[in-house]
């Protein structure tokens, strides 16, 4: 059991000591942490959480630690990779002996053991959610369906290989999560069949 956690398709805020607070996507696990050094911080353990603190802040996500002493960030662990974006300020990561630094509109990924370099990202983007929002510019509908997933109940199944490799431009509210069957039907041409509890087949 996680100290603070999120179900499909909800979103909470979590305010710390020390003016920190965390803003929990959908399907999130983290703990508190007390570290080997004393220190206080969160673990997260799936999901997405972005993070605003004016104090010295630790966190662990996967096999990387993350420090800041002030700033904006987003962490997503949602598969074998971790996603790190710096939205504001700067911030520190350790991973495997290696320190890299992040500042403002810059992102790095990292798994097990490598990690990617720094690069530049529209940080809107990123942080789309926080306004109930999903941006996609020139995903696959394969990633953009499972992006979809984490967010409803049900699951939509993409039985065509060939469609998942079309790329996507859209801007999709959260609030039209009930429709999107329809809508991907009318974007793309799709076959759509629903299923009892919130099963689609798109063909």
């Amino acid at each position: 059991m996680a100290d603070y956690h999120t179900t499909v398709g909800e979103q909470r805020s979590v305010m710390l000591a020390n003016d920190v607070l965390l803003e929990l996507n959908t399907q999130t696990r983290i703990n508190r942490r007390v570290f080997d050094d004393g220190g206080q911080g969160i673990e997260l353990l799936a999901g997405e959480i972005e993070v605003r603190t004016q104090a010295p802040f630790k966190m662990r996500a996967g096999t990387g630690w993350i420090r800041s002493d002030g700033g904006r960030f987003v962490v997503r662990a949602t598969g074998p990779e971790v996603l790190v974006t710096c939205v504001g300020g700067n911030l520190s990561l350790d991973h495997r002996g290696q320190s890299m630094r992040l500042d403002s509109d810059q992102q790095l990924s990292y798994g097990e053991r490598e990690h990617s370099s720094p690069r530049v990202v529209d940080t809107t983007v990123v942080t789309a959610w926080r306004q109930r929002l999903l941006i996609f510019e020139g995903e696959t509908l394969a990633h953009v369906i499972d992006e979809l997933n984490r967010y409803r109940t049900g699951r939509i199944l993409l039985m065509n290989r060939d469609l998942g490799q079309r790329r996507v431009q859209a801007r999709i509210r959260l609030d039209q999560l009930p429709d999107v069957a329809a809508l991907i039907r009318d974007a793309y041409g799709a076959q759509v069949t629903e299923l009892p509890g919130g099963v689609v087949l798109v063909s």
